[in-house]
This record gives structure tokens, sequence and C-alpha cells, in this order.
């Protein structure tokens, strides 16, 4: 499902399709306007989240996910069906709109001081620090770490920390006016979409997803932080 809504743009890994693209298959999952999309995976959140973002960035806000996700349901020992269910294709109506996406010249803004925002690297430790090999190393000037599995209540358990010990998270890098304009992002776009869904959950109302992340940055040779602080 995960390769279905994402695409190679101009070289650029991971990126958002165009509603053309994506049409087709939403409408084969049979995803209309009135549907509630309840969306899970066996990757801690990681494909769920992108998926919801995508049907947000096409007008469609609908949605839940489950907590856990397949690992948790398994676990708990609920009930399970090892048969596809059938298809019912529809019409998926779409309505794209920019209020979740950021592109590189908006975060390029913000590292500047040109713009307002908040931005939040997702990546993992040694990304962020720069001590990665590749042609990418370090993170955008002005970003703040918050590496998107410690929102999780453990590496081996799937589900997210409860609201409270959330915010206190976030807080404590320095986000807590839920009217703050955020902007996450990790390499692609993947792991920074969980890191979206949970600031939409919390209150965030104004909060983007970079799509290109750091494929596109490093690619268009924009420059990079190393070490541990922000600037």
């Amino acid at each position: 499902m995960y390769m279905e809504i994402v695409a190679s743009v101009e070289g650029v890994p991971g990126m958002l399709p165009s509603p053309d693209m994506l049409h087709p298959t939403l409408s084969r999952l049979g995803i209309t306007p009135e549907t509630l999309v309840v969306a899970y995976d066996a990757t801690g959140g990681l494909d769920a989240a992108r998926f919801l973002w995508t049907l947000a960035c096409m007008g469609h806000e609908k949605f839940v996910t489950l907590d856990g996700g397949l690992g948790a349901w398994y676990q708990e020992q609920r009930p399970m069906d090892g048969e596809a269910p059938k298809e019912a294709p529809g019409m998926f109506s779409s309505s794209p709109t920019g209020r979740y996406y950021a592109e590189m010249e908006d975060v390029r803004a913000i590292a500047d001081g040109e713009a307002e925002g908040f931005l939040i690297d997702t990546r993992s430790d040694n990304e962020y620090l720069g001590q990665t090999l590749g042609p990418v190393r370090g993170h955008v000037a002005g970003a703040v770490h918050m590496d998107w599995i410690s929102n999780l209540k453990g590496p081996q358990n799937p589900y997210i920390q409860d609201d409270e010990s959330l915010k206190a998270r976030f807080a404590a890098i320095g986000l807590s006016d839920t009217a703050t304009p955020v902007t996450v992002y990790c390499h692609t776009a993947h792991r920074a979409a969980h890191t979206w869904l949970l600031l939409r959950h919390l209150g965030f109302d104004n909060v983007k997803l970079y799509d290109g992340s750091m494929a596109e940055w490093g690619m268009r040779r924009q420059p990079t932080v190393r070490g541990a602080e922000p600037r």
C-alpha cells in the first residue's frame, strides 16, 4: 500500500503523487467523502500516518489510526481474519489543499529567519548530529530534534505515549502553543508523518510536513548544521 501513495519527483524519492495518480488507488479502496478511514500497519504507525497525511492533502480529513497497530491488536489476541476483504470501488472526490504540505522554499525561509515557524527533525540522533555516511549530513538550521520513535512507549512497545506525556515532551523542546506554525521533516517524509499526526491529535492546527525532506534538501545542496545545537 505504501508504494502506491509515494512517487519519485525529479529524482526525489517518497514524494506525494499528483491527485491524478492518487485517484485510482483511493477510488479502488472505496473511499468517499462520507467514509471514516481507519488506518493501521505493522511498522509502528509510520505507513498509516503517511497514508492519512496523504488523505489530508487530498482534502479528506475523516480518519483515525489504530494505536499500536497490528502488533498491538495481535498481542491483545483480538480477532483476525486471514482472508482479504472484497473491495468495493467508488469514486474518490478530492479537494487538494496545501495546508499540510511544505516545500523546500518554505523550509529555507524558516531556516533563514525570513518566515515564522518551528522546525522539527524527526530522524535518529546520528542523522541529526551529522554522524552518518551519505550525501547529506546534519540538519536544517534552526531545527530541533525529536526522534519519532521516542514518542512510542518503547522501541518494542508500539503504543503511543499518553497525551500528557506527549505534551510535556513537546514543551521540553519549546513547543507548547498550539497556534505555532510547525514544520516536520525526516529523510523521505515517512517518519515525520507520524509526528505530524501526533501534533494534529494534540490540537496543533498549523502543522506541515516537508514532503521532500532531507532527500531533497541534500540533492539540492542546501546548507546543513552538524552537532547537537539547532544552529
